[in-house]
């Protein structure tokens, strides 16, 4: 009977591991559905394969009755939410490579598979190459005699791929390549855990490591050395050296299809794609794949050729050698408890000897962390991009207050879905994680944060004990005089929440500064918006003395510190500001001779315009003025940073120039203007607003002053 198989995920090495299994014997090897977040790729990927069942969402894919194992060929940041929800099904997992982005992640994934009684892989398909097997067997004969060292070596210039650069997508030398190095020492020395590891190296401007170099030492004085890089092109060879010979595999060591045993060469080749692949040798996924069959058959849980303890000690190690380089991602931090600082940090140089003493924790698993709760909040919506970043500002200051009052609080993330001013129809922008805008690891420094997903992941539900909603007094504002206050009163209004059988409730389909200075854009947004300015605007941080830190707690500028780039900053708010006909709303001729004036009065030269203006209304603009620049993303920048990305590279550029205005009441203009207040601007050329062309009286906005 055929093993059959599910796909999660349409992407390029899902089209490759499909290639390879119909290698197989189709009597021993049937794809039988495939699932994508969007549900037109994973039917072109079914009808380009020939598979009969498309799902849209993994969920359903998971509920499929009628499967053997998931291949999950997801990028490894979704390794961990993706495993645990297939395997909460009852399902088998084969999960690529890195298991997932840590230790605590790797061991969360290992008790799911044991809790759920399934089985469950790391996809290094590196050990089931013939090449491999054949190394196995020459070392258990001895043939080279005692190992002393081994080497291995794995680079290429990668970082135009933004799944290998960006820290968001898990990028980075170590987690992608220097992988395939660690297993292979492992596979060398048959898991034996090292005495120590050294590790040096450098990182690329996007916080990830460009090139690592780590030493492990073991017992009886062996060494292995790991080099790996995604900045330049390597030897891509690994070696073996004992005491009467060498084994090498002189290229494609992790794919290989030769071998040279004490200078003879022995070769492997591969059987013939029946379609183009994208990576090489990617036929060799076949042996994985059978020996994922091989295991179900026999009832095992594990594969005896990658055990969940290799799959353990690979990501223990490149813990330790982050650790040292001084790389972090998002998910190292437990709900608030940062495993160390940035890749950009100064570089430690650290005598591991006590790495792997019983006293030495790379990690620490979320259950021995604290008894937390979590608090959920909904979103009305019809609210915009900026106004939910307000009532997240609302929301972590209520948690920082229950925080203070004893309980251990985390606050649950909502995912993004379409927005009414995200206007791009053709990418999907639904359930889309703040790390995809915001730098977790700062709003960590505020109040402990969770993204939905991994929260549902970790959970198996929202499970909710008690539900509050914000509701005005029943008896209204009775004398006129404000005061803050809040009384716990019966709804209003009905509740939208009912609750279940099992009594949990089911929902429907000094703080605020701190809140605010938390909410540190995405470094790789940041970037974009940088190298922006400095192309277009004759603008940089140097010059324009807008110097930002990393870590926002150090960030207190002195207001009127920053000078700004050489150009006229402009928000123009259109669209529903006009449809409502809008007194204090400029027309276009009115905002351009604004505009015209102000560059006049400062001498600026050139002005960046973010607005939101139709087709018509932006040709119109274009034609009153010509010399004005903007950010205009291509279709593959849209579909990676999404509309909210976006709008945040907008506001990066209105925020560091020299002089700002925007439009009356926007929370966009809003939010430009606490950026530069962080920046240290003064606050004359930060609070502007355009006035409407009949408006008597044109009120400037108010200043809003940090709290440190």
């Amino acid at each position: 009977m055929a093993t059959r198989w599910g796909i999660c995920s349409a992407g390029k090495i899902s089209h490759d591991f499909t290639v390879a299994l119909r290698t197989l014997a189709p009597e021993n090897h049937k794809i039988v559905a495939v699932a994508a977040r969007d549900v037109k790729h994973a039917e072109e990927f079914a009808k380009k394969h020939n598979i009969p069942r498309v799902y849209g969402s993994y969920d359903e894919l998971a509920k499929d009755p009628d499967m053997d194992v998931v291949y999950i060929g997801t990028i490894h940041p979704y390794h961990l939410a993706t495993g645990k929800l297939f395997m909460k099904s009852k399902k088998n997992v084969l999960i690529e490579k890195p298991l997932a982005m840590n230790l605590r992640e790797v061991q969360e994934l290992i008790s799911a598979a044991q809790d759920n009684s399934v089985f469950l892989m790391e996809a290094i398909w590196t050990r089931f190459f013939p090449v491999t097997v054949e190394v196995r067997r020459l070392l258990e004969q001895g043939e080279v005699g005692d190992v002393q060292m081994v080497r291995a070596d794995l680079g290429a210039p990668l970082t135009h791929i933004p799944r290998l650069a960006e820290r968001k997508l898990g990028g980075g030398a170590l987690l992608d390549l220097g992988i395939y190095c660690l297993q292979f020492i492992f596979t060398v020395f048959n898991g034996e855990r090292p005495e120590s590891i050294q590790a040096t190296g450098h990182c690329i401007d996007t916080g990830v490591d460009g090139t690592a170099v780590l030493v492990l030492k073991f017992s009886g004085n062996r060494l292995a050395i790991c080099t790996c890089s995604i900045t330049m092109m390597l030897t891509c060879d690994a070696v073996i050296t004992g005491t009467k010979g060498t084994i090498k595999i002189p290229d494609h060591m992790w794919c290989p299809t030769s071998l040279e045993v004490n200078g003879k060469e022995m070769q492997f080749p591969l059987p013939e794609a029946s379609m183009p692949l994208n990576f090489t040798n990617s036929t060799g996924l076949r042996y994985e794949a059978e020996e994922v069959r091989q295991c179900l058959l026999k009832g095992l849980k594990e594969s005896p050729g990658m055990p969940w303890a290799h799959s353990s000690l690979i990501a223990e190690v490149l813990d330790e050698a982050r650790r040292q380089l001084g790389v972090t991602y998002d998910q190292d931090n437990i709900h608030g408890f940062p495993v160390r600082g940035q890749c950009d940090d100064a570089f430690e140089t650290v005598n591991a000897d006590n790495v792997f003493s019983a006293s030495h924790t790379a990690t620490v698993p979320i259950a021995a962390a604290r008894d937390l709760r979590y608090l959920l909040y909904d979103v009305n919506p019809p609210e915009g991009f900026n106004l939910r970043r307000d009532v997240y500002i609302r929301m972590a200051s209520l948690v920082k207050t229950l925080r203070k009052e004893g309980d251990d609080w985390v606050l649950v993330l909502p995912p993004w879905g379409r927005l009414y001013h995200w206007q791009s129809s053709n990418i999907h922008q639904m359930r889309i994680p703040w790390g995809e805008f915001f730098s977790l690891t700062s709003l960590q420094v505020n109040v402990p944060v969770v993204e939905f997903e991994e929260f549902i992941a970790e959970n198996g539900g929202p499970f909710i004990d008690q539900v509050l909603v914000l509701q005005n007094y029943a008896e209204g504002w009775t004398d006129g005089k404000w005061e803050e206050k809040v009384d716990e009163r019966p709804c209003i209004d009905k509740l939208m929440y009912s609750k279940d059988k099992q009594g949990y409730y089911s929902p429907p389909e000094e703080h605020h500064s701190d809140t605010r200075r938390s909410m540190v854009f995405a470094k790789h947004l940041r970037l974009i918006g940088d190298d922006f300015r400095a192309k277009y605007l004759n603008s940089s941080d140097d010059r324009d003395f807008t110097i930002y830190s990393e870590d926002w707690t150090r960030m207190k500028a002195k207001l009127g510190s920053a000078k700004g780039g050489p150009y006229l900053g402009v928000h123009l708010r259109r669209k529903d500001f006009i449809w409502g006909h809008r007194e204090d709303v400029p027309s276009l001729k009115g905002a351009v001779k604004k505009i015209r004036s102000l560059m006049k009065k400062h001498k600026l030269e050139k002005v960046f315009v973010a607005t939101d203006a139709d087709e018509e209304e932006s040709k119109e603009l274009r034609r009153l003025l010509p010399d004005m620049v903007r950010f205009e993303p291509s279709t593959e920048d849209l579909e990676l940073f999404k509309d909210g990305g976006v709008a945040i590279i907008d506001q990066w550029i209105c925020a560091h120039a020299r002089y700002f205005i925007g439009t009356s009441v926007s929370t966009f203009s809003f939010r430009i203007h606490e950026e530069r207040e962080i920046l240290g601007f003064d606050p004359k050329a930060t609070y502007n607003r355009f006035c409407g062309d009949n408006e008597k009286e044109c009120e400037q906005p108010t200043h809003w002053k940090i709290v440190y």
